[in-house]
């Protein structure tokens, strides 16, 4: 009998709702859109990212209600204004059984710096990174920077023996068609091991059983599988093709939560969904003409003039907040009092 709940999730987590450990199972689940590279530093899609994040530990990683906390570094201070300092987690080992130790980090950063990196700007402000000894490096910035912790929740850190082995020390790139052997096998020290990898079709996950945390799940495999249609996702999920699905396309949410042993469990995401104006001086299709989108009153009107609140009940179907600035509640930056949008006036 299985003792995870069949879920379809919204929003952020995608494994965290699993039950407490009674017997081991496999989960089968299915998004919308498939993991574009296993190589951390070959894109910049964030569902790519969050499947990674099964496979790969940051130095510091963010625990379910989205706090900083301590991962494979397990302390660290700031020396010099450009100069942080991390300690270490000891004892840890990489799925395929190399040691996790300062070299790695260092190549690890070395490597998500490298002009080649297609998600180089996820940590623009560090300039370079030294060894200090065994378990404890140092981290090079542009300046003072408050937002490292932040920046580092999303950077995983590979082997530099496996990356020299599979000649992967320098990054891919899906953008510019730069494939490595990363690209599609993967070597960390998270919570479960890449088994295999059919892109646009499969990945298959098994439990690192050697894991340095305490897992919390009662799983030993994870099949994922991509199904780009809702209404074939759905499906998938009502006849029990797969356990789990995400996103809950917002039509069939009523449906799935009416159906006996299924489950809508609803997160809220860090995604702001926004609309970008061009602040230069002249427009873009018009060299020469002044940019009215320069004048706060124009953008002020604008706003005035969008009835967001009408979007967010028939649109998004309640499912969604209006928002105010671009940092989500949970995202380091937020400001209640600044988080305030503009009524409808038009």
């Amino acid at each position: 009998m299985k003792t995870y709940m069949k879920t379809l999730l919204a929003g952020l987590a995608i494994l965290a709702p699993l039950s407490a450990p009674a017997l081991a199972e496999t989960l089968r689940w299915s998004a919308s859109g498939d993991v574009i590279s296993y190589d951390p530093n070959a894109q910049v899609d964030s569902f790519t990212q969050s499947v990674q994040h099964m496979v790969f530990d940051p130095l510091v990683r963010r625990n379910k209600d989205l706090k900083l906390e301590p991962a494979l570094a397990t302390s660290w201070e700031i020396v010099e204004p450009n100069r942080w300092r991390f300690k270490l987690r000891q004892g840890v080992k990489f799925h395929e059984g190399q040691p996790f130790n300062a070299d790695d980090v260092v190549a690890t950063i070395q490597r998500q710096i490298d002009p080649g990196a297609r998600n180089r700007e996820n940590l623009s402000a560090v300039t370079g990174v030294e060894k200090v000894d065994d378990y404890t490096v140092d981290l090079i910035l542009r300046g003072a920077y408050p937002l490292l912790l932040n920046d580092l929740a999303a950077i995983y850190i590979m082997s530099k023996p496996w990356m020299e082995e599979h000649d992967a020390l320098k990054p891919g790139n899906t953008a510019t068609g730069v494939v490595t052997y990363a690209s599609a096998h993967a070597n960390g020290t998270g919570p479960f091991k890449l088994k295999s990898y059919e892109p646009d079709a499969r990945s298959v996950f098994e439990v690192n059983k050697d894991w340095w945390d305490k897992p919390q799940h009662n799983l030993t495999e994870v099949e994922f599988r991509p199904i780009a249609s809702d209404a074939t996702r759905v499906a998938a999920l009502l006849s029990g093709e797969v356990d789990m699905i995400v996103p809950v396309p917002l039509q069939d949410v009523d449906r799935i939560n009416g159906t006996d042993g299924l489950k809508v469990v609803e997160n809220p995401s860090l995604r702001t969904i926004m609309l970008a104006l061009n602040f230069k001086k002249e427009l873009h299709a018009a060299p020469g003409v002044a940019n009215p989108m320069t004048s706060v009153k124009v953008r002020q009107a604008l706003w005035h003039a969008i009835d967001v609140n009408t979007i967010q009940k028939r649109l998004m179907r309640g499912k969604s907040r209006v928002a105010g600035m671009l940092v989500a509640p949970a995202v380091t930056g937020h400001d209640d009092a600044i988080d305030v949008p503009l009524e409808y006036d038009c």
